[in-house]
């Protein structure tokens, strides 16, 4: 499985609005390895960054809950 990216749609408490934040994830070695990318690549780790990391983070481990354990990095 090569390098997936995927995109959510949460809402920024930095500008008020909607923001693409994007996981990237693969299977390597047998373990499934996701990574969260913030929006436009970019994140800090600021309480309102943390907060749009935890609900992408939650509807990524929903969404692929069939799958083996999810080993998060963290940038």
């Amino acid at each position: 499985m090569g390098m997936k990216e995927t995109t959510y749609q949460v809402d920024c408490p930095i500008t008020g609005r909607p923001e693409n934040v994007f996981i990237r994830s693969t299977l390597w070695e047998g373990v499934f390895v996701a990574s969260f990318n913030g929006c436009n690549g970019q994140w800090s780790s600021s309480p309102e960054c943390e907060v749009c990391r935890k609900a992408a983070q939650a509807r990524f481990t929903e969404e692929h809950s069939g799958l083996p354990s999810i080993h998060w990095n963290r940038p």
